[in-house]
């Protein structure tokens, strides 16, 4: 017999057999990381963060430049959308959003819109409160310094600072005793403040104040209506009349002012010719005399030949006064302090003069129609007690 042995199988530990009829367990295959850039070009989650911020900085920037033509409040909102650029900008940065221009873009658009906002804000702000301060009719200059101070409105361009004041209007309006004359009284120094007329009520003399503006068509019914009453009542010692002359219907003369230079030129003729104011006045309130509608009116050199004729002669110094507009400045000067002041010598210390024509009674107005006579002449009797 041979001593050779069957061949065996060959054993090998580091492979462990699989047994038979087993499935074989899932092998492990190495995966490769995602490539960072294999999206390059399309952004991340949040991309909009750019385009908002680019679109809002572009918007606060527009808004802001705009505001700046103007020196508009409305230049705060261009600054606060930029504010809001700026930080979606931010926001978009940190994310590492692409594209970066349209952060940046939001960024640097918003920060200008923010430096735009508060630089042309404030001076906006700034602007509008300086000019209602110099526009308020109440203001305390005005009411301290009165027409003469020449800081009113309207004035005539190149004028002195101080107004020039005329004579016997000491109280701001023209006081008409016996026979119609005005009460004579020395012109106050430029910057001084009207001084409101004495009246003494115990002696049954009427006080009558008038507000009128010669282009006013209801001064002129009122005056028709009611200007023969007055007249009597006046040229007898019964009452007296202070009449003030008003110019607020400038606005209606087609750049022409007629109120002003009408009540200029009855200033004229109280300052040069008092004696003739009454007929002056009423000659400007006459239907044939008040400017039409819309029309622009008389021009000064027939201003002074229509009140020549109704006071017989005038002399050369009221036709100089009235030529060169000589109180226009005085007349819109009063007509701005008049409607900053209470009427003085009222029932009510609160009163102001609201329209024209504006009377008032012993201190007392008359909201009558301007065209009822019996109203007017019952109201009279009221006052007067009789």
């Amino acid at each position: 017999m041979s001593d050779a042995q069957p061949p065996t199988q060959q054993q090998h530990p580091e492979q462990p057999q699989q047994p038979i009829g087993q499935p074989s367990p899932p092998q492990w295959i190495p995966v490769p990381p995602p490539n960072p850039h294999a999206q390059s070009g399309t952004g991340r989650a949040g991309k909009g963060l750019g385009i908002a911020s680019m679109a809002l900085g572009l918007v606060a920037l527009l808004t802001a430049i705009i505001a700046t033509a103007y020196f508009a409040p409305a230049a705060f909102f261009g600054g606060f959308v930029g504010l809001v650029a700026v930080g979606l900008g931010i926001f978009a940065l940190v994310k590492k959003q692409r594209p970066a221009g349209t952060w940046i873009t939001g960024l640097v658009a918003g920060g200008i819109a923010m430096l735009l906002g508060l630089v042309v804000g404030t001076l906006g702000i700034g602007t509008l409160a300086l000019q209602a301060f110099s526009a308020s009719p109440g203001s305390a200059a005005e009411d301290q310094e009165g027409p003469g101070s020449g800081s009113e409105s309207g004035e005539a361009e190149g004028q002195s600072s101080l107004i020039e004041w005329p004579a016997n209007m000491a109280t701001g309006g023209i006081i008409f005793g016996e026979r119609l004359e005005p009460v004579a009284s020395a012109p106050l120094e430029p910057g001084e403040a009207p001084v409101a007329s004495e009246v003494d009520r115990s002696n049954g003399v009427l006080d009558i104040r008038v507000y009128v503006d010669y282009r006013c068509p209801y001064c002129g019914i009122f005056e028709q209506t009611n200007g023969p009453v007055l007249s009597e009542l006046v040229d007898s010692g019964a009452a007296t009349l202070e009449l003030v002359p008003l110019t607020f219907l400038d606005k209606a003369s087609q750049g022409s002012y007629y109120s002003s230079r009408a009540s200029a030129a009855l200033t004229c003729v109280v300052d040069g010719q008092p004696e003739s104011a009454w007929a002056a006045h009423s000659t400007l309130l006459a239907p044939e005399v008040q400017p039409t509608e819309g029309g622009s009116g008389h021009t000064n050199e027939e201003l002074f030949q229509i009140l020549d004729r109704s006071s017989g002669g005038l002399n050369s110094s009221v036709e100089d006064c009235i030529a060169t507009e000589r109180f226009v400045p005085f007349a819109q000067a009063l007509n701005n302090w008049v409607f900053s002041s209470s009427v003085p010598n009222a029932a009510d210390p609160g009163l102001r003069v609201t329209a024209t024509p504006f009377v008032v009674v012993n201190g007392i107005p008359f909201d009558g129609n301007p065209n009822d006579a019996a109203a007017f002449t019952g109201f009279l009797s009221e006052i007067a007690g009789y």
